[in-house]
């Protein structure tokens, strides 16, 4: 088993728009296991991507949402927050 980062799942994009999402469902006070419908859609528009990295989108649904439920919001949104920095300095 190997441990990996949201960085090498997401690109700078999508690490945007996860922010989103998650900025909002902390704001709403969300239980994240509530969003694994949400992560399902949104995970499947990026599907060939995932796939590309071995990695399928529902089985990722859950297990980040369950992680988001154990980490919390400000962890996963924090390490987003670097992804996007990252993208910039390109």
């Amino acid at each position: 088993m190997k441990l990996v980062k949201l960085s090498d799942i997401f690109n700078r994009e999508q690490a945007k728009e996860l922010k989103k999402i998650l900025e909002e469902a902390k704001r709403k006070k969300r239980d994240p296991l509530e969003l694994t419908d949400e992560f399902k859609q949104l995970f499947s528009k990026w599907e060939s991507d995932l796939i590309a990295k071995e990695i399928l989108p529902d089985y990722l649904a859950y297990a980040f949402a369950f992680v988001l439920s154990k980490a919390g919001y400000d962890k996963a949104i924090n390490e987003l927050n670097m992804i996007i920095a990252e993208g910039e300095k390109k």
